[in-house]
């Protein structure tokens, strides 16, 4: 544009080796940026990002319901070329670093997709950078890169915080899901994603279901905002509708029947125990041990330093990623003996009627809920849809 190029940063494209496989295990949900931005990837592989500031997503000459109340929601018709994005910086004297519009970044398919848009909350790693990448630029075979724009916006969440599944991921992390909690906040973003985009992310998706929450409380964060600032409006919002993905296996918890939340998500007014990653891991490993012994009907137990633990629960990652069978037997006794339900005001989208579902067929907006029809049992998380068929 004659203004100038947008402020992007490339994201890096690794194979992880052995220790950077464990390191990816343990850093779930994985690092991303501190502001709403929005993430591009090409047919190519590649990926990158531009923040935004709530001021511009918020904008109400392109489309947005509600800015009052700093609502997520958004028209499908949502003009997003009208989306203002930080200047580079230019080396050359003379050069304009007003802001930089969208439509002079990107192709039209991209800003103006089929079908529109569709708000999908990124409680765990499909708000970093780096998973995105992974899901969209090639990197998972059966998965091929494509060309494709996601805006992430940062949020407050009321009355609701994230929590562990029973189960462990193909990468080795204990994954998270979504779970009603009166009182809590939490800073998550929303992704909003082309029908393209939803189809490709419910193949990621497979140890989930797809829900549709009729009146989410959340507000967009303000930049430099405060979590617990963001909370007295999000808690006073007007409930809007918004997608998420619920694990299917429901939620992980020990004797006490509570969910354990995740820490490194912020959260306010959280009333469920929080645990790292890193800890949840050495948990689960604890109870692999456990399981072993008993069907083995042996036990050893000794002393162990805080080095051989970490050698150990290394060890442990990495066989879990590289061995499937083992991870999804475990995985199948966490869901049998360490598994609550999913509580949560939200509606089943497979449950729904084949009469409100517009099919690709019908020449109508693709929907989430065709696309959730399309769901296959999971083999990633080792566990089935309880939905009958």
């Amino acid at each position: 544009s004659k203004g100038g190029m947008a402020a992007w940063s490339d994201i890096e494209k690794v194979v992880p080796k052995q220790a950077e496989l464990v390191q990816r295990a343990r850093t779930y949900p994985f690092a991303r940026p501190a502001s709403s931005f929005l993430f591009h990837g090409s047919a190519e592989g590649k990926g990158r990002i531009v923040p935004f500031g709530h001021l511009e997503w918020l904008s109400p000459t392109w489309g947005v319901t509600s800015t009052n109340d700093g609502s997520i929601f958004i028209k499908p018709s949502l003009c997003l070329g009208e989306l203002r994005l930080p200047a580079r910086d230019n080396e050359h004297q003379g050069g304009s670093k007003d802001p930089v519009k969208l439509q002079h970044e990107l192709d039209k398919s991209l800003i103006y997709p089929e079908g529109g848009w569709f708000p999908v909350l990124a409680i765990g790693s499909n708000a970093g950078p780096r998973q995105l990448l992974r899901k969209y630029g090639g990197e998972v075979p059966g998965w091929p890169a494509m060309d494709t724009a996601i805006p992430c916006v940062r949020i407050a969440l009321h009355d609701y915080d994230v929590v562990y599944t029973p189960f462990t991921s193909g990468y080795g992390s204990c994954v998270a899901t979504l779970q009603e909690s009166k009182g809590c906040c939490v800073e998550i973003f929303v992704t909003f994603l082309s029908s393209a985009a939803l189809e490709r992310m419910h193949q990621s998706e497979g140890g989930y279901d797809l829900v549709r929450l009729k009146a989410a409380q959340a507000v967009v964060m303000n930049d430099n905002e405060t979590l617990e600032e963001a909370n007295k409006r999000a808690r006073e919002a007007k409930g809007g509708e918004v997608y998420a993905y619920v694990s299917k296996a429901g939620c992980f918890s020990l004797e006490d029947g509570q969910p354990i939340a995740l820490e490194e998500i912020p959260a306010v007014g959280r009333s469920y125990q929080a645990s790292t990653q890193p800890d949840m891991l050495l948990r689960l490993k604890a109870l692999d041990k456990e399981r072993s012994s008993s069907s083995s009907s042996s036990s050893s137990s000794g002393g162990s330093s805080n080095h051989d633990d970490e050698s150990s629960l290394n060890e442990w990652i990495l066989n879990n990623i590289h061995d499937a069978h083992a991870r999804l037997t475990f995985n199948g006794h966490l869901c049998e003996h360490h598994a609550i339900p999913s509580k949560g005001v939200w509606v089943n989208e497979e449950e729904l009627s084949d009469d409100d579902i517009v099919s690709k067929e019908d020449g109508g907006n693709k929907s989430p809920q065709t696309a959730g029809k399309r769901k296959s049992e999971s083999t990633e998380a080792g566990v089935t849809s309880s939905r009958k068929k």
